[in-house]
């Protein structure tokens, strides 16, 4: 008879497996049948744990600071440092003491300066007006 008939199929790995490879105890220690297969259950958790990790390594490390007039030329730099097939993530703290200029405008000048650098137009909240 064909496996495919009796045996689940799970939905990670994309293969038929047997019953038992889709069924785990939860934290109640009740058994539990999953749409994957305990090996795509594992690899999953596994990732999103080292998700986490990096985070917060990332986050606990002490970060940058970077002067807004200068925040174009950090991440130009960071960006030419950087392989074009590789992952990017850029986590400074801007310094704003000299800026007495409100919420809205400074992020107007963070959006500009990341402009200036990726030629890339970020449109937030503008309201069109036609005539």
């Amino acid at each position: 008879m064909d496996s495919s008939l009796t045996d689940p199929y799970c939905n990670g790995c994309k293969k038929f497996k047997p019953i038992n490879e889709f069924i785990e105890n939860d934290k109640n220690n009740i058994p539990t049948k999953f749409l994957i297969c305990n090996c795509c259950c594992q690899k999953s958790s596994n990732k999103w744990k080292r998700s986490i990790t990096t985070d917060d390594i990332l986050f606990n490390d002490e970060l940058e600071i970077v002067e807004l007039d200068f925040l174009s030329e950090s991440v130009a730099e960071i960006l030419e440092n950087t392989l074009s097939n590789s992952d990017f993530h850029f986590h400074c703290e801007i310094n704003i003491r000299n800026y007495n200029s409100s919420n809205k405008d400074l992020a107007s000048e963070i959006i500009e300066q990341i402009e200036n650098v990726d030629e890339y137009n970020w449109i937030y909240n503008c309201q069109y007006n036609t005539v």
